[in-house]
């Protein structure tokens, strides 16, 4: 079962973030979604999200950007990032990386893929202690 793992969709394509986060719910998620950095700093702050799924390129704020700005707000609490991302060329991958994404995922995911790079995800960070 899913339920405790929650899920934060950030995507300034509103589309894009509504639906990733009603088909995690329908996988038995607790999915959010949210659709400009701004809206996912104020949102994490009560939500707690396990895992961030964060596209890359917005226009208010970079995906990577986002990433750091969310682990220095975490207080210690432990959570998984993963790109979900059009961009798919050796740049965004290195940003993905450096910025500590755990996946580099390019659209269309595949939702079994997504779903598994959650529980794969999630799995780890249980086995961290997380």
């Amino acid at each position: 079962m899913n339920t405790h793992i929650k899920v934060l969709c950030v995507d300034d394509n509103k589309d894009t973030a509504n639906s990733t986060a009603l088909m995690l719910q329908q996988a038995g998620f607790e999915a959010k979604a949210c659709h400009s950095g701004e809206e996912a700093l104020s949102m994490a702050e009560t939500f707690q999200p396990d895992v961030y799924l964060i596209d890359l390129t917005m226009p208010d704020m970079a995906g990577d950007q986002l990433a750091d700005q969310l682990r220095g707000r975490m207080g210690g609490k432990q959570a998984r990032f993963i790109a979900v991302t059009g961009s798919w060329d050796i740049n965004s991958q290195h940003r993905t990386h450096n910025a500590g994404f755990e996946e580099h995922l390019v659209k269309p995911v595949e939702p079994a893929r997504l779903i598994a790079a959650i529980r794969g995800a999630n799995a780890e960070a249980n086995a961290q202690g997380v």
